[in-house]
């Protein structure tokens, strides 16, 4: 009992890497969309990015909080608990692949406490992480042979457990966050007063420190369709969106092969917002197999 209390008070204390200061809380309640649809299109490439945003029921949290294979037990507060799931398609003369990656995470500071990634098309498989203050869990699930291939994921034999422990590494982290947050957090903090947010992050077997800087303004076209309970409209004009720019810094300790990505925009990217409604209007980035780029809005669901 003790151990989950200390675990579960660990996430709620919110203190980012480096020794940096702790960074102000986020407030779910002025984020106005519930989903977001990008597209990119590039040569004979075509991306496509889905972000939704969704509250947990316990009954979901508790109905697979179990340990398993490797992976410890889901400790998770009583308070509420948010969703981000991430959709990510990609057509390219070499090959398609869908990716679904699930989030599920704290509003008041954006740390994650488990993620699913599913993968199908191309390379297959699916990764389970838990994170603990001092390491994350990583449970791997892919096919092992091609008749495996055309079973579902449930029937796949090669499974692998690892364990990336922050032992040593990352004792000013308080918590650890994932860098898919950042369409969270750009829209559920404040950033008018002009100063960078940092998060500690897992991506890839490494921790990181993510920043996110506002770098003034820049205009930008949009064309989108804005959803609304059961009418839609279409959306076309200039905004002189708020400019986020994103970068990482890999912690002391950690492998220098680890690379960090949002979703598959991999390096440091540029995050475009409504600086009224706090809405991500555009993305840019690096994405394997289409090269730099932006992704912008096409579709806008509001809560």
């Amino acid at each position: 009992m003790l151990t989950c209390f200390l675990w579960v008070f660990s996430f709620l204390c919110f203190t980012s890497a480096n020794t940096l200061a702790a960074a102000p809380l986020m407030n779910p309640d002025v984020i106005v969309w519930k989903s977001l649809h990008f597209e990119a299109v590039q040569g004979m490439a075509h991306l496509a990015v889905d972000i939704n945003l969704s509250t947990v029921s316990h009954q979901r949290l508790q109905a697979g909080s179990a340990a398993g294979e490797g992976l410890p037990a889901l400790a998770f507060p009583a308070n509420q608990v948010w969703q981000l799931l991430a959709g990510i398609r990609l057509e390219h003369i070499l090959g398609n692949y869908n990716t679904q990656d699930h989030f599920w995470f704290l509003p008041a500071n954006a740390a994650v406490i488990e993620r699913e990634k599913i993968r199908s098309g191309g390379k297959q498989y699916v990764k389970r992480y838990r994170y603990q203050p001092n390491a994350t869990h990583r449970l791997r699930i892919r096919p092992d042979n091609k008749k495996e291939y055309k079973r579902s994921a449930t029937e796949w034999s090669d499974r692998k457990h690892t364990v990336y422990s922050y032992q040593g590494k990352a004792e000013s982290c308080g918590m650890v966050s994932e860098p898919a947050m950042l369409f969270y957090v750009a829209s559920a903090h404040d950033f008018s007063d002009g100063q960078p947010m940092r998060l500690c992050v897992f991506s890839d077997s490494a921790l990181f420190t993510m920043i996110i800087q506002p770098d003034g303004f820049e205009k930008i076209d949009v064309d989108y369709t804005l959803r609304q309970k059961d009418t839609s409209h279409r959306v076309q004009g200039s905004i002189h969106a708020l400019r986020l720019r994103v970068s990482a810094k890999r912690l002391a300790g950690f492998s220098d092969d680890a690379e960090f990505e949002v979703l598959d925009f991999k390096g440091n990217q540029t995050l475009f917002v409504d600086p009224q409604q706090r809405i991500p209007l555009r993305i840019y980035g690096s994405v394997q197999g289409m090269g730099e780029g932006s992704a912008d809005i096409r579709q806008l669901t509001l809560r």
